[in-house]
């Protein structure tokens, strides 16, 4: 039963997550600014890093967080490295809950990055939270960041894989999260001061994964066909809706990690959450669906099924009267 608690060799923490990490991390630098890079000397030397508790890990977020990169970029054009990362230490240090747990809180990213204005656009109503949503924000962040950290691989994906978390609210004021194959690591919450710590360690656990996913992709495709990632959808034996090729094949693979880590969490309603991500497991179809999936590399259906297996195994050790 212990085995099957774990999460698969795929979304633990090892060398090679370093380096899937490294890609990852690169492409969305690559998106930001890519002069960026040159900098990484002097942010990783700068004795004043230590007024803000940054390690080397810290750095390499930063050059991922869009409010950092604006910062940043303002000083590449004429300022020497050294004030540039100066102006940088001193931005952070003025901005109030600028990291949790080693993670930049990203408030703005409108404002400093056109891509995520961009993204902003698909949202009706997007907006920056007021100082009392963010100082509920910061709390909760905290709060489900050291819960999801009880899980040693799950912590290892979040540390790992979460470069940027943003916070953002909408005209909908529902909590939700989203994250973007093009940003491996950048996460946004939705009107996360109204989620409780359960939706909010669900969402951190879910886009973690995800991200750790995009990095893998940006190293090899899982399809034959990658215009199928579009093109094609699957019927998601948890929400019920359509979801494009892509997306199905990320959700087999999150709700394990979900079904996994509720499976072990001591937290007030854990159960409901177990129960949710249990859901597509249970309902039988899920490996009719991966062995219909043409267009998914041979060996990515075949993980897919091991995980059916491994979430069978799951289900059927933490049932009532078990938990």
């Amino acid at each position: 039963m212990a085995l099957t608690r774990r999460l698969p060799a795929v979304l633990r923490w090892g060398p090679e997550t370093h380096e899937l990490v490294a890609v990852g991390l690169s492409g969305h630098v690559r998106v930001v600014q890519d002069r960026l890079v040159p900098l990484l000397p002097e942010l990783t030397q700068n004795q004043l890093a230590e007024l803000v508790g940054l390690d080397d890990r810290g750095w390499h977020r930063l050059l991922a967080d869009p409010s950092a990169v604006g910062l940043l970029c303002a000083g590449l054009g004429s300022a020497e490295p050294a004030a540039t990362v100066a102006a940088l230490l001193d931005g952070l240090r003025a901005r109030p809950g600028a990291m949790v747990h080693g993670i930049p809180v990203d408030v703005s990213s409108a404002r400093t990055a056109p891509v995520f204005a961009r993204l902003d656009a698909a949202f009706d109503g997007a907006a920056d939270h007021g100082e009392a949503e963010l100082e509920r924000v910061g709390h909760i962040l905290r709060a489900a960041l050291g819960a999801a950290a009880a899980n040693e691989y799950v912590e290892s994906v979040i540390v790992g894989c979460v470069r940027t978390i943003s916070v953002r609210r909408d005209a909908s004021r529902t909590p939700s999260s989203s994250s973007w194959p093009p940003l491996p690591g950048y996460l946004r919450l939705w009107n996360a001061d109204l989620g409780d710590l359960c939706w909010t360690v669900d969402a951190l656990v879910h886009e973690a994964v995800h991200g750790l996913l995009y990095m893998i992709e940006e190293q090899e495709s899982w399809f034959t066909d990658r215009a199928a990632w579009r093109t094609s959808s699957m019927r998601s034996p948890w929400s019920g809706r359509d979801l494009p090729l892509h997306s199905f094949v990320h959700a087999c693979f999150v709700w394990f990690a979900l079904l996994c880590f509720w499976a072990d969490a001591e937290l007030d309603g854990a159960d409901g959450m177990f129960r949710q991500a249990s859901k597509g497991f249970e309902s039988g179809r899920l490996p009719v669906l991966i062995r219909s999936l043409h267009t998914v590399d041979a060996g990515v259906r075949e993980v897919l099924l091991e995980l059916v297996a491994q979430a069978e195994q799951v289900i059927s050790c933490v049932r009532e009267p078990v938990r």
